[in-house]
């Protein structure tokens, strides 16, 4: 029997039934699509709710929800999907009806989701079908991507999805992209993205339309990119930035198989080796440090092995001296983010640094950040790696600030610290699951790490 409730509302709701102490709702899945449902006749779940209030609106959102599938099944069979593709998708998305709860219908349900995570499936297990054959991973994931996996009903359906999906080119693809990225607004996403697809678009000569997109045409920008002498290293940078655009063009507006044209290509044979980044070797870190007492901020840049956004965005009270191991706080400041979460990071201060930080706070200011010049402007990292050169260039030309993350990784390998402790102090992400668990090493460890790599630059 339906449930009656009498309040303020005085609320009726439709398939909404008392169960002992709660409440369930319960509904005839309709004959004309029962046949999706591996013979479960009814649809029920139970509502958890301390009042009867709380239970309808509950039930009304279900209600809402469960009408969203069944127009989805009916749009996809106006479409052509056949029954038996839609009977896999949905046994393969829900399980049995009787398995779904609350919480899995998060927003509206469309069977857009359900083809798409087939989709995604079916590549898996052609992946998997073609390693069996000896061919390794690698391998059979670019096979994969070249063939098409999918069935024209199948293309014309997620095409129709959006209305211009036909219509919209890569540039209004990636003016929706930026507009929506939860990062959208920093300034490197935006610049990195714009860069890359105005080169596919001046080079190309065209802003090709998204259905128009494949590997072809991939293929031909990549060409015309290592014929202007760009770094194979840059290419594949613009690519990754590409197909992060063309996979969230695919994920909201259907644009299936577009991400594949991005993926693993063959780099043209032409295109310019990435050059090695210069490795300062423990005699120039020594002169570095020597020459540097009257500039104490590149001083602590190279004892510590700073990223320059990371050195520039250090506030004042991010120092700690009266601590029993006096540290630095490396965290986002400023409104800006750090490179990875691992980047934030407690770093003991010890002798040259430790003198060079106090050089740096005995300096009268008003500002918030320790290097008040480079702390305020947007463009204050690259500012400070200009200025920085003047310096480090003196020791050798081609030296660039970032060369002494490098210098002081090679440093703590001489010194023998362990590799876990290292990419600690430098910042970097774990290279093995167990490295992201527990609470990190103490002051103490980085402290003696940090000594010990120390001494062999002042012998």
């Amino acid at each position: 029997m339906l449930l009656r409730m009498t309040s303020s509302l005085d609320l009726k709701v439709k398939y909404l039934q008392p169960n002992g102490k709660g409440y369930r709702y319960k509904r005839r899945i309709p004959k004309a699509i029962a046949q999706y449902f591996e013979g479960v006749t009814f649809f029920e779940k139970s509502i958890k709710a301390k009042t009867s209030v709380e239970a309808a609106r509950i039930a009304q959102a279900i209600n809402r929800e469960f009408e969203n599938l069944l127009k989805s099944v009916e749009e996809q069979e106006r479409l052509g999907i056949p029954s038996a593709e839609l009977v896999q998708l949905l046994t393969a998305k829900w399980g049995g009806a009787n398995d779904i709860s609350y919480g899995d219908f998060g927003d509206p349900f469309h069977a857009s989701e359900l083809l798409i995570d087939e989709l995604q499936d079916r590549d898996q297990r052609e992946i998997l079908s073609i390693m069996q054959s000896g061919k390794s991973q690698l391998e059979a994931e670019r096979i994969v991507a070249i063939k098409e996996t999918t069935m024209p009903h199948e293309r014309a359906y997620l095409a129709s999805l959006s209305p211009n999906a036909s219509t919209s080119t890569l540039s209004t693809g990636t003016n929706e992209f930026l507009k929506n990225h939860s990062k959208g607004n920093r300034a490197s996403l935006v610049k990195d993205t714009r860069l890359a697809v105005k080169s596919f678009v001046e080079l190309l000569g065209f802003d090709p339309k998204l259905k128009d997109i494949d590997r072809k045409m991939v293929q031909r920008w990549m060409q015309l990119r290592a014929d202007q002498s760009v770094s194979a290293s840059t290419i594949q940078r613009n690519l990754n930035q590409l197909n992060a655009v063309s996979a969230y063009l695919e994920r909201e507006h259907g644009a299936v198989g577009l991400s594949a044209h991005f993926k693993r290509q063959q780099m043209p044979s032409n295109a310019v080796a990435p050059r090695d980044r210069l490795r300062p070797t423990i005699n120039q870190v020594s002169q570095i440090v020597s020459a540097l007492n009257e500039q104490p901020s590149i001083k602590l840049l190279v004892l510590l092995g700073l990223r320059v956004g990371e050195l520039v965005g250090i506030e004042r009270a991010d120092v700690h001296l009266d601590e029993p191991i006096p540290f630095v706080k490396i965290q986002p400041k400023n409104g800006k983010t750090l490179k990875t979460e691992t980047s934030k990071r407690d770093l003991p201060l010890v002798g040259g640094a430790l003198a060079a930080m106090q050089q740096l706070l005995d300096r009268e200011t008003d500002g918030l950040g320790l290097l008040p010049k480079f702390y305020e402007p947007k463009n204050g990292a690259n500012n400070f790696s200009n200025f920085a050169k003047t310096y480090l260039q003196k020791v050798d030309h081609r030296f660039t600030a970032h060369c002494f993350r490098h210098g002081l990784k090679d440093l703590l390998r001489e010194a023998e610290v362990d590799k876990e402790l290292s990419e600690a102090l430098l910042g970097h992400a774990p290279q093995n699951v167990g490295g992201r668990y527990g609470s990190g090493f103490s002051l103490n460890k980085k402290r003696e790490a940090l000594k010990r790599a120390y001494f062999l630059i002042n012998q």
